[in-house]
């Protein structure tokens, strides 16, 4: 069987919505499906990782969880790489990589999910238990991809506030397994490098 090249660069920029979403998971499996032929035909055969690269600043939370899904069930490991923006969902899907890499230009974000309004009480109701329960969902991954207490999180939640936060203290608290660059030296007296 003659091996054949496939890209393993999958690309998660913009907004998260349903469409882009599904993109990004046909890549996976296709990725997965190209691995797991080749496993079969050839002894030794060994997978090379799929290289998620994230600059987000979130959006739809249950597009989120599907890909959040399609990680967890690939085989094939996953290696998110951040550059830019990762906020909100996309913080969430960062999380869940097998393995993440984050540039010293990254910036993230976490607070609490957003729901719509515009509806009659009961409506409101319903969706505010609904968006308790998506809430409980995304902190569970924060919470068990990081070093992150749940304490901190309710904090955050309560404050009403965005907790940003950059490069260097995603490996502190764990989100980040490492950087994939140097961390660029302060070119005049007094000015901070990057954090």
């Amino acid at each position: 069987m003659e091996q054949f090249n496939i890209s393993r660069d999958v690309y998660l920029f913009g907004e998260i919505e349903i469409n882009k979403v599904l993109e990004v998971i046909q890549q996976i499996h296709a990725i997965n499906d190209f691995d797991e032929s080749y496993e079969k035909a050839l002894k030794g055969y060994a997978r090379e990782p799929i290289m998620l690269h994230i600059n987000s600043g979130g959006g739809d939370v249950t597009a989120g969880f599907s890909l959040i899904s399609a990680i967890r069930m690939s085989e094939t490991p996953i290696v998110g790489v951040a550059s830019g923006i990762c906020a909100s969902m996309a913080l969430g899907i960062f999380a869940s990589c097998h393995y993440t890499l984050s540039s010293v230009y990254t910036r993230f974000m976490y607070h609490s999910i957003s729901y719509g309004i515009g509806d009659k009480l009961q409506g409101h109701v319903e969706q505010l238990t609904e968006a308790k329960h998506l809430q409980r969902m995304y902190d569970h991954i924060i919470l068990k991809n990081t070093n992150l207490k749940k304490a901190e999180l309710e904090q955050i939640q309560r404050e009403k506030r965005d907790y940003w936060f950059g490069a260097k203290e995603s490996i502190k608290n764990g989100l980040a397994d490492e950087l994939y660059e140097q961390e660029p030296e302060a070119s005049k007296e007094g000015e901070k490098a990057v954090e």
